[in-house]
């Protein structure tokens, strides 16, 4: 099967600056694999981190931690790949 590639976007907005850098953090199976910085862009899409690439029904863990001079709390998001001949679907 195709391996997925993974995008991750950030949508700059009230309160956060166009190119204000973000982290998120990458994991396979609760294992930290990356850091993956993605700067706020302008809407409606934000600017955008492509890759890495994982293999077909990989589950991954995305999350957006806090930081030092921020409040927001963590965002977390969990995603499977799926190869192009697999019809989309969500966990």
């Amino acid at each position: 099967e195709k391996p997925g590639t993974l995008k991750i976007c950030k949508v700059a907005g009230s309160g956060i600056k166009v190119g204000r850098v973000f982290n998120f953090d990458i994991k396979v199976n609760g294992n930290l694999m990356m850091t993956r910085p993605v700067p706020a862009g302008p809407g409606p899409g934000g600017f955008c981190a492509v890759g890495p690439t994982y293999g077909a029904d990989t589950v991954l863990t995305i999350s957006e931690p806090t930081s030092a001079s921020s409040r927001a709390e963590i965002t977390t998001a969990v995603v499977k790949i799926y190869s192009s001949s697999r019809p989309e679907s969500s966990l």
